[in-house]
């Protein structure tokens, strides 16, 4: 139970800091709940293509440099960015509710603690509590930070004037750089 009490809580306190940050125009809870469980569910496919991709990049590329760059630029940070994209996109960014640029910010970091959490939670019940210290100040954090990139860039596409879908890409691609 401690276990997962320290995998849960970098992601939920997270997400709090994020709503409480959002002080004028708040958001449904409900859309943010469900965007943190399609964070949840994005890790599924996610999964699945990592795997996926591994084998194919394994037959292709012995494993040196440029095995490891695509390796990590693509099948981990291309796919799993990726697949919260993929639930921003065709969840938040079609609500009402999502009404002005910092609404990427906010939908962006509760898709991406969904998916940290459920991955966090796999993490540290496989390796222990020292993982879940670790976790909790780098990775936890770190998707955060790609759901701030990703959803500034969602935000900026759905209300300033100009190539929207140039404006997603750009966040989707910064995330997974970062990523």
């Amino acid at each position: 139970m401690n276990l997962l009490a320290l995998a849960i809580a970098p992601g939920l306190a997270i997400m709090l800091f994020i709503y409480l940050k959002d002080r004028y125009n708040r958001e449904p809870l409900k859309y943010l709940m469900v965007c943190f469980i399609l964070g949840v569910l994005s890790a599924i496919p996610a999964v699945y293509l990592e795997i996926y991709g591994a084998k194919i990049l394994n037959n292709y590329l012995e494993v040196g440099l440029v095995h490891t760059v695509v390796s990590a630029f693509v099948v981990v940070a291309l796919v799993e960015e990726g697949c919260k994209y993929f639930m921003l996109r065709t969840y938040a960014y079609q609500k009402k509710a999502f009404d002005e640029p910092l609404d990427g910010i906010v939908y962006g970091v509760m898709v991406s603690m969904g998916f940290a959490t459920i991955e966090n939670v796999g993490y540290v019940l496989q390796h222990g509590a020292g993982t879940g210290i670790a976790r909790m100040f780098m990775s936890v954090p770190a998707h955060a930070a790609f759901g701030v990139l990703m959803g500034y860039y969602v935000g900026q596409a759905k209300f300033v004037a100009g190539n929207a879908f140039t404006m997603r890409m750009t966040g989707l691609l910064w995330a997974t750089f970062f990523h």
